[in-house]
């Protein structure tokens, strides 16, 4: 049974033991009141506890994401450079295909775009619509009504 259902299953005791017609309340009521306290806090500390398992999970999962992205990058700079070597090496064959051993070397032609830096063209540029959240926040508070921006109120969870 869960500590929710448990904690309904008590309310229910102690609706139980008041008199509807006079009021009295049944003895034990006090002790059924503690109980449900107990259970509550009980419940409160188990959920609070499996909460801060989970934060500290997430928290290690992102820290060895940090370290795989740095291992990631670490070796995708030693691809470049052994490239770098092999074409390097490549070119001193003089060859249009190069043998070695298991492997054929090559080249094949590209084109690739330079831009320099701050090129701005409306013509050739692509533009996504981002929402200023901070500017329409302050005009909604402000009374300011903009059509599809509403400002709602959150209660979010605390637990120190």
């Amino acid at each position: 049974m869960s500590i929710y259902s448990e904690v309904i299953e008590i309310n229910q005791i102690l609706a139980d033991m008041i008199d509807p017609a006079t009021g009295e309340i049944a003895e034990g009521y006090d002790e059924a009141e503690n109980t449900k306290k107990e259970l509550l806090a009980f419940g409160l500390e188990k959920w609070c506890k499996t909460l801060r398992n989970i934060q500290n999970d997430i928290e290690g999962l992102k820290a060895e994401k940090k370290r795989i992205e740095g291992k990631i990058k670490a070796l995708e700079g030693q691809e470049k450079f052994a490239e770098g070597y092999i074409h390097k090496l490549y070119l001193e064959t003089g060859e249009e295909k190069a043998l070695a051993g298991s492997f054929t070397v090559s080249t094949r032609k590209s084109e690739q775009v330079i831009l320099t830096e701050g090129f701005e063209n409306k013509d050739y540029g692509k533009y996504e619509f981002k929402a200023d959240k901070v500017a329409i926040k302050d005009a909604l508070k402000n009374g300011i009504e903009i059509e599809g921006a509403t400002l709602q109120t959150n209660y979010n969870l605390q637990v120190r």
